[in-house]
C-alpha cells in the first residue's frame, strides 16, 4: 500500500492506494485551516480512518507540482522525511500530469495541462494520446494566441478559474476546471524517481519547466 500526498493545489489531500492502483482511503482540507497547517496531522488522521500502521506502507508518492511553492515544498518534506524513517520506496508524481489523467477521463480531445506560476505565468504541458509532447512557462494570453493560431482542437484543462485571463475566457477550446487531479490518478503517472546522493535519496519540488524531469520548452508548431 502506497501513500499520496498532494499539497501544491488550493487543498491539501492524502490518500492509500492499494496494489491493484485502487485508491482505497483519502482524507483532505483546505490549507487555511489549522488542521492542515500540519500535515503530520492529516496524516494520522489518515491512518485512524483506514485502521493502518506505518509499517502498512510500502511506499510514498508525492506531488512535485508545479504549484504552490511553499505548500509543495512542506509535502515533499513530508515525504522525504516518512519514507527516509520508515525505509519506504519514494516517488514524484507530475501535477501536470495528473491533471491531464483526471482530464482524459472526461474528454478524447488532445489536453492542455495548466497550473499557476508567480507573475502572472502559467505552467503548461500539452499532451497528446497521453504523452507530453511539449512543455512551458509563460504568460496564458502568449500561450493562447499561439494555439489559436494554429487552430489545435484541445481541452484546457486545471484550475482554470484561478488562471482567470481574458483569452482563456475567449477560447473555443474545450475547458475542464481541475482544482486538484483526483489521487487516484497517481498510480497511473509516470515514477519521478529520487535524487540519490550518497546513501540519501530525496524529492525536490519543481520550480520550472527547465529541470530533469520535463522536455524543454518548445513551439507547439515544431
Amino acid at each position: 500500500m502506497k501513500l499520496a500526498i498532494q499539497t501544491s493545489s488550493g487543498d491539501y489531500a492524502l490518500g492509500l492506494i492499494d496494489g491493484t492502483g485502487q485508491l482505497v482511503n483519502a482524507i483532505s482540507r483546505a490549507p487555511d485551516t489549522a488542521a492542515a497547517k500540519n500535515i503530520g496531522t492529516l496524516y494520522s488522521a489518515l491512518m485512524q480512518k483506514a485502521g493502518k500502521e506505518t509499517s502498512a506502507l510500502t511506499g510514498v508518492m508525492v506531488d512535485l507540482g508545479p504549484g504552490g511553492l511553499s505548500s509543495t515544498r512542506a509535502g515533499v518534506s513530508f515525504a522525504n522525511a516518512l519514507s527516509y524513517g520508515a525505509n519506504l520506496t519514494l516517488t514524484g508524481v507530475s501535477a501536470l500530469e495528473a491533471t491531464m489523467l483526471d482530464a482524459k477521463r472526461k474528454t478524447d480531445r488532445p489536453i492542455l495541462a495548466m497550473r499557476p506560476s508567480p507573475g502572472g505565468a502559467c505552467f503548461w504541458a500539452y499532451y497528446e494520446a497521453g504523452h507530453s509532447v511539449a512543455s512551458g512557462c509563460e504568460a496564458p494570453d502568449q500561450l493562447f494566441s499561439r494555439l489559436a493560431t494554429e487552430g489545435k482542437a484541445f481541452a484546457l484543462a486545471g484550475p482554470l478559474r484561478r488562471i482567470g485571463t481574458e483569452a482563456l475566457r475567449a477560447t473555443a477550446a474545450e475547458q475542464i476546471d481541475i482544482p486538484a487531479a483526483d489521487l487516484a490518478c497517481f498510480a497511473k503517472t509516470t515514477p519521478i524517481l529520487p535524487i540519490t546522493n550518497g546513501t540519501l535519496t530525496y524529492l525536490e519540488p519543481i520550480t520550472n519547466m527547465d529541470g530533469a524531469h520535463h522536455i524543454a520548452a518548445k513551439d507547439l508548431a515544431s
